[in-house]
């Protein structure tokens, strides 16, 4: 009889300070999906992208810059005989040549491509808006 009082008071201590899970309400169950579903992950970063794409940067209006240089050093032992028969030695001859150029390209006009190629970009990123929306949508 003393074994079932003990059993019965450890258990309603134990009980005492045992909880059960948290009741998930649905907003809770949005906010986590929202947060840990890599589809949903995938469709913002691609959303993402195309809003960088967008830019008028990377459709073309803009000119390209392009720089070179270089540089040449010799260290030359040189024995040259010549016609008449003198010779000449020439031990550490150093020579040493520099460069460098600048480029600059711009298309004047090239038939309104770029004109097209921004308003393209432009429609890639609404659809992919639209697309992002959709995988949201298709998870809840």
């Amino acid at each position: 009889m003393q074994n079932k009082i003990y059993i019965t008071a450890i258990l309603v201590f134990f009980g005492m300070y045992m909880n059960a899970q948290q009741m998930l309400t649905p907003d809770d169950a949005i906010q986590l999906t929202l947060e840990h579903n890599y589809g949903i992950k995938i469709a913002n970063n691609t959303v993402k992208v195309a809003e960088n794409n967008t830019s008028i940067l990377n459709s073309g209006y803009l000119p390209t810059v392009t720089g070179n240089a270089g540089a040449t050093y010799n260290l030359d032992n040189t024995e040259a005989e010549f016609s008449n028969g003198n010779t000449t030695v020439l031990n550490g001859a150093e020579s040493s040549r520099y460069n460098a150029s600048v480029n600059l390209n711009y298309t004047l006009f090239d038939g309104l491509g770029r004109l097209y190629n921004y308003k393209r970009l432009k429609e890639q990123y609404q659809l992919s808006e639209l697309e992002a929306r959709e995988t949201i949508e298709n998870t809840l």
